[in-house]
């Protein structure tokens, strides 16, 4: 039973094969799709590129007006955060050295 099944789809495998072409594409044709691809991705690239610089300056133009607006504000935040920081690390390691002590 096995065999007959082999046979039917071994026959079946080279009827299907009759049909198709196996010479090899034109070396012209590879080519010519192979120069749209990379036209394609070119251009693809030099889009994101061009987003890429529109999103950057758009962010330095935001910042600039920004700080030029309120430098003050914004150097203070700054001088918060810095001083901040370490108060707080200190803050945590006291409580966490009371807290292993205790147990």
């Amino acid at each position: 039973m096995k065999v007959d099944e082999e046979k039917q789809i071994k026959e079946a495998f080279e009827k299907i094969t009759e049909g198709l072409e196996s010479s090899p594409p034109n070396l012209a044709t590879l080519s010519m799709m192979l120069n749209k691809k990379k036209s394609e991705h070119k251009r693809r690239l030099n889009r994101e590129l061009m987003f890429f610089m529109l999103i950057a300056c758009f962010c330095i133009i935001i910042l600039t007006l920004v700080l030029a607006n309120a430098p003050t504000l914004y150097i203070g935040i700054q001088v918060l955060g810095i001083v901040s920081v370490p108060c707080v690390m200190i803050w945590r390691n006291k409580k966490s050295e009371q807290g292993d002590s205790v147990l």
